[in-house]
């Protein structure tokens, strides 16, 4: 009797002893699988802000290459205007990529075209009106190219 008593807790702690062993198996498998997924996930969103960046980077280059080829800013005599044809062409670079330039940058693009829609209500244009925008033009100017350096 006492050989079966034995034996049968031999077998209970040898079971015991599997089902510990597949606890603990399955315990540490979901443990390095979960690190696993989260490196994943940090590799994944790391390749997707340097893709955003890289497009960023992209248009701002089409940005200033449009500013330095066209002739968006004039002098009159009196102070800078906006050549109002000539921003067109840096525009569209502009309203090409505007979803993914930093917000500063599209608040001042949408601000400026705010501004030139309430100038077009008017029959005519002043001097002053063209250097606002000239003004606020070279403000965004100067953001592409300090978030350019970044």
């Amino acid at each position: 009797m006492n050989e079966a008593i034995s034996t049968i807790i031999s077998g209970a702690m040898g079971a015991g002893g599997a089902v510990i062993g597949v606890v603990i198996a399955n315990w540490y498998q979901s443990r390095t699988f979960d690190r696993q997924r989260k490196a994943q996930l940090k590799d994944a969103e790391e390749a997707k802000q340097e893709t955003l960046k890289e497009n960023k980077m992209k248009v701002y280059n089409q940005i200033l290459k449009m500013h330095g080829q066209s002739l968006a800013l004039e002098y009159n005599g009196q102070g800078t205007i906006m050549n109002m044809k000539e921003y067109q062409k840096v525009r569209s670079a502009i309203y090409d990529g505007l979803h993914i330039l930093d917000t500063d940058i599209r608040e001042k693009a949408l601000e400026i075209d705010r501004y030139i829609e309430r100038m077009n209500l008017f029959t005519e244009i002043n001097n002053a009106a063209l250097m606002h925008c000239a003004s606020e033009y070279e403000k965004l100017i100067s953001l592409v190219e300090k978030h350019y350096k970044e």
